[in-house]
């Protein structure tokens, strides 16, 4: 077996592992002890962004990576440990961060490097979360090394990335796993405005949203349950990832405490309005907006320069000295990866246009980086309004901040998910990034209005009061104990299997980097879809069997494989892509014999496939030369035939499998 597909941890790892935790004073647990009824011991996957070093530090919100997810994971860990539940975080180690940190008396963060500790690197680099997938199958070793010492009975994976994290650990130790995506890539594939339909949209070096959509579904599958953001979540599972989740519920995002305890505050006190960071930038009461967060293009940043712009414009006399403050990230040191390369750029790009044309002032659009939340506080109870334009967001922690703070009009995109919890003019104003001047006319309407407005602020208050930290992880905590006791009460869904969940070994990502396409091998692949493969499944409809074997081999026969795995899935055909690794694996004759055109998955050396409506499988076979693509006949027996198909030593049976057609 390919030592590369399991995740369990060698005697070293398990080691070293064990040395950082005992010399940081964490208990651990030589025998798992699986829970009955309650989840005493979380491991939390978080595999990206910047976490804190230092114990109840705060999180640089706006950093590469380190947005609301960050916040959520760090929240929702101090709310497990107040319920005396303990609880470990998997971070992603680099630079010269520790390893291990007792955050706090329950809460430890253990930071893994990308490569493992089995590669022995002396520098570990930042890998962003688009890079990661690739990292995964060294990652788990480690992390399923971390979670079988700290004792773990439950784990919940954050992202897909985190999420895979968890999958693993679960699958290694069979406990139960739920996932929380965060966000969705086959949403943000749209809302970017590049096409779902558009294979080539999917193995860009800037997203890699092929592989994402890999590493998503292999959570999502793997999972007991989905905690979502919103109820419509559910509803992009099955549209946009052509996946049925039964086993889901809806848990929006929290607000960290400091936001509820300012509502008490009557009036920013005169050292605030004198602060440094105000008087710097000139800053009025009430005469600026403001925005915070991580920058990212689906915050559509610049959509905020046109709402003040149209502002301006509309009503010069109203908004002459009025601001926009936007909080996050590092304007003046972001790295060429970073999603601020895009973002900055083209944000400047636009306030620059508005000078030129004179309906914005130099000064008029301040960029501030990551602050900590006091001060973001200090700066939302002074401003006239939140404002976001988002072109996607799976909750939005700020707008949700900003609505418990209770001291000015929260303004959002009706793209934005808390968008699902606000009642245009009654708890907050919805407006359409796309149509900027019809936004302003709205804001107007209403700022102009002191008696509706202080309405709408007051019904924001109580909209975020369901929005609290301690009840989403009590519903959190709630759900493992459940799966965990065999039941889950409320609900009329049984739980999935605590075992054969090793989805994430059939990713084809799990075995190598990110791979690329070439213009000429893009028209290959085109060719031979809509040429003898639509031809062939359009005959294989004549005959009883369901699913059809194509191989690629040659040099690139990786990258040529995923890409025609992309192409189906856009077109809507059913398809599974099998990797080299599993495909080669010796399958038992009775194992092929089990497999049949109506299952559900197959197991092949650990490694979980779907077949849930595949009609057609894919396999790369490594070879010298070039890359040919090959349909080898009719799976009639199912999986198993596959590894009949392009393995040498079962070369034979080929024929059998031609017959059947």
């Amino acid at each position: 077996m390919s030592n590369r597909i399991t995740p369990k941890p060698s005697d070293e790892t398990l080691a070293y592992y064990r040395q950082l935790l005992t010399d940081a004073g964490v208990p651990l647990y030589d025998k798992q002890n699986q829970a009955e009824g309650r989840v005493d011991r979380i491991v939390l996957g978080h595999t990206q962004g910047y976490v804190p070093d230092e114990p109840n530090g705060w999180v640089d919100l706006g950093l590469t990576d380190t947005g609301g997810q960050t916040a959520y994971v760090l929240e929702t860990a101090k709310e497990f440990a107040r319920d005396g539940r303990q609880v470990t975080i998997l971070a992603q180690l680099f630079g010269d961060a520790p390893p291990v940190v007792k955050w706090s008396e329950n809460v430890t963060i253990v930071r893994i490097p990308p490569a493992g500790i089995a590669a022995n690197q002396r520098e570990t680099p930042f890998v962003r979360k688009e890079d990661l997938y690739a990292h995964m199958h060294t990652m788990s070793p480690d992390a399923v090394a971390v979670a079988m010492l700290v004792g773990a009975q439950g784990t919940i994976g954050n992202y897909a990335d985190g999420g895979l994290a968890s999958l693993a650990v679960a699958e290694e130790l069979g406990i139960p796993f739920v996932f929380i995506a965060h966000s969705l890539g086959q949403e943000k594939v749209g809302k970017l405005g590049r096409s779902v339909d558009d294979p080539a949209q999917y193995h860009t070096r800037d997203f890699w949203f092929g592989h994402r959509r890999w590493a998503e579904l292999a959570a999502i599958r793997g999972a007991n349950f989905i905690a979502s953001n919103s109820p419509e979540e559910a509803t992009s599972f099955e549209e946009l990832y052509h996946v049925h989740v039964p086993n889901q519920v809806a848990m929006p995002a929290g607000v960290t405490q400091i936001y509820y305890d300012a509502q008490k505050i009557e009036d920013p006190s005169e050292a605030i309005l004198q602060s440094e960071l105000l008087s710097t930038h000139g800053l009025k009461k009430g005469k600026f907006f403001v925005s915070w967060g991580r920058v990212a293009v689906s915050k559509n940043i610049p959509g905020q320069v046109e709402v003040l712009a149209e502002l301006k414009r509309q009503f010069p006399e109203t908004y002459r000295d009025h601001k926009l403050v936007i909080i996050g990230g590092n304007p003046k040191a972001y790295e060429d990866t970073d999603e601020e390369a895009i973002v900055e750029p083209d944000l400047q790009k636009m306030v620059q246009q508005y000078v030129a044309d004179g309906v914005l002032s130099e000064g008029d659009v301040i960029r501030i980086g990551s602050l900590k939340h006091d001060v973001i506080v200090q700066m939302a109870a002074l401003a006239a309004a939140y404002v976001g334009t988002q072109k996607s967001e799976p909750f939005g922690m700020a707008p949700a901040e900003n609505m418990a703070l209770g001291k000015s009009l929260t303004i959002i995109s009706q793209h934005a998910g808390i968008s699902r919890w606000i009642k245009h003019g009654v708890n907050g104003l919805l407006i359409d990034p796309k149509n900027p001047a019809e936004s302003a006319r709205v804001i107007h309407g209403v700022l102009s209005h002191p008696e509706s407005l202080q309405s709408i602020v007051d019904g924001g208050v109580k909209v975020a009061a369901d929005f609290t930290w301690g009840g989403i992880a009590r519903q959190q905590a709630a759900l493992l104990d459940a799966i965990a006791g065999k039941h889950v009460a409320g609900l009329s869904m049984e739980p999935t299997p605590l075992e054969g969940r090793g989805y994430h070994l059939s990713m084809p990502v799990w075995y190598g980097e990110n791979s690329t396409v070439t213009d000429a091998e893009k028209e290959m692949v085109t060719r031979f879809v809509d040429g003898e493969l639509l031809g062939w499944l359009a005959g294989a409809k004549e005959v009883t069997s369901e699913r059809v074997l194509v191989s690629v081999a040659g040099e690139r026969s990786k990258n040529v494989a995923d890409y025609l795995s992309t192409v189906l899935f856009t077109r809507g055909v059913g398809q599974e892509r099998i990797p080299y690794e599993v495909a080669r694996e010796s399958v038992p004759e009775d194992a092929v014999a089990l497999s049949n055109p109506s299952a559900t998955s197959h197991v092949i050396a650990g490694a979980a496939i779907n077949l849930r409506g595949a009609e057609v499988l894919i396999t790369d076979e490594p070879s010298a030369g070039a890359t040919p693509i090959a349909i080898h006949g009719d799976l009639a027996l199912g999986a198993g035939m596959l590894v009949l198909g392009v393995s040498p030593q079962f070369q034979p049976a080929m024929g059998r499998v031609a017959a059947v057609r």
